[in-house]
């Protein structure tokens, strides 16, 4: 709770806050961004632990895509878990299919 009031706090301090009209929200994730060539992926199709843990931070790479929530990158049991543990979140990820 404190964490999210620091936040709000700093959004107003910054004019971050939206007072306007009200926007629709969106949901993205990260994807291995297969336009890298040196992407090292797992039979999955994510990145394999060496390459995900060994880059290196301020290289200027675009490592991942962000990609809109969807049923290709998340799973059903991931959209069951937010459900379950983030209900109001849920309801407006779902508002976007």
């Amino acid at each position: 709770m404190e964490t999210a009031k620091e936040a709000f706090v700093a959004l107003r301090a910054k004019q971050l806050t939206n007072v306007g009209a009200k926007q629709k929200n969106q949901f993205y994730i990260t994807i291995p961004n297969l336009a890298l060539g040196e992407v090292k992926l797992q039979p999955d199709g994510w990145f394999t632990y060496t390459y995900k843990y060994g880059r290196v931070a301020g290289a200027n790479k675009q490592y991942v895509s962000y990609v809109p929530f969807d049923h290709k990158n998340i799973s059903d049991a991931s959209y069951s878990r937010f459900k379950l543990v983030l209900p109001n979140a849920y309801r407006e990820i779902v508002k976007t299919f």
